[in-house]
């Protein structure tokens, strides 16, 4: 499938419906979209999602207003929804079965078996037809995406501006190159440093105790990082130290304790043109294109004949 479209499926399973593609009958209307209807159950099915999941979290759903203010958003988007469905159709933009199985495959690859996938679904109540609906929306939502933004093309001239104008987004921030031991308990840490302490070799010890299988393999190697990139505990000691040096104290975080071994620093450095343009080639075209999406969008919302049946 085409480059972008697993982030636009992403954007779109996160907020479509996930509905069960019941009948309506019997059902009120609580919208019409240029003279389609939606349906109550349909929103009301969003809405019980939102309870399941504050109710994970250990959130009641006794409260009115959030509950009201969900209802609005969830219908928000359900208008939206059948917009862009409205506007696929007229530009005659169809999915194939093929497109859905294609994108269907990729999805199973992330389970082990055809049973857990099918667990999966039944978790968050969905049929393996409906999720194959999700996947038929998503794809016509990229290709209208991909149609309305067709002609968009960035010269030399585009990147260069926006790269003066943006100079804050072309920074390569402070980065730190690290090993780290990992242990369960403090008093372990210690004693790990005791032995780094008496000469020690430090990937060996990584190897032997660290707890983090991954990168004890490689003697604790964790590579370049930068702040954002590690807990706060974790960054705050790693950026603390010189080059050469280990931690002389155990470093506490949420996954045990760490000794760190810094290895090499990378001052914040701000890209030259040319190191940035491939960030840019990538970047600006698409910042561009939901530019125009959205400007879009709007226009065909404001356009449109749409009544809430619902205060």
């Amino acid at each position: 499938m085409k480059k972008y479209l697993r982030l636009y499926m992403g954007v779109l399973i996160a907020l479509l419906s996930l509905t069960l593609l019941a009948g309506c009958s019997g059902n009120s209307v609580v919208a019409t979209v240029n003279g389609e209807s939606l349906y109550r159950h349909e929103l009301d099915k969003r809405v019980d999602r939102y309870k399941m999941e504050l109710a994970a979290r250990g959130v009641t759903e006794n409260n009115k207003d959030m509950i009201a203010m969900m209802e609005q958003q969830e219908l928000e988007r359900m208008i939206e929804e059948k917009l862009y469905e409205q506007e696929a159709i007229k530009l005659n933009i169809q999915v194939t079965d093929e497109q859905v199985e294609e994108e269907l495959a990729k999805e199973k690859m992330r389970f082990q078996s055809e049973e857990e996938y099918l667990a999966a679904l039944q978790q968050v109540e969905l049929t393996d037809q409906e999720f194959r609906e999700i996947i038929r929306e998503g794809i016509m939502l990229y290709e209208l995406f991909e149609h309305i933004t067709a002609d968009i093309e960035v010269s030399e001239e585009d990147m260069r501006q926006y790269y003066e104008a943006h100079p804050e987004k072309f920074v390569e921030p402070e980065q730190v190159e690290a090993s780290h031991i990992l242990v369960e308990s403090e008093e372990e840490a210690r004693e790990i440093i005791a032995q780094l302490r008496a000469g020690a070799n430090f990937a060996q010890l990584a190897k032997d105790t660290s707890i983090d299988q991954v990168s004890g393999e490689r003697g604790g190697e964790l590579g370049f990082f930068t702040r954002e990139d590690m807990v706060e505990e974790f960054a705050n000691a790693a950026f603390s130290l010189n080059i050469g040096q280990y931690s002389q104290e155990p470093v506490p975080s949420l996954f045990g304790y760490h000794i760190i071994l810094v290895q090499d620093k990378k001052a914040e450095k701000k890209l030259t043109f040319e190191e940035a343009r491939t960030q840019l080639q990538i970047e600006l075209p698409t910042e561009k294109k939901v530019e125009k999406f959205e400007s879009w969008f709007e226009q065909v919302k404001s356009m449109a004949e749409i009544e809430r049946k619902i205060a």
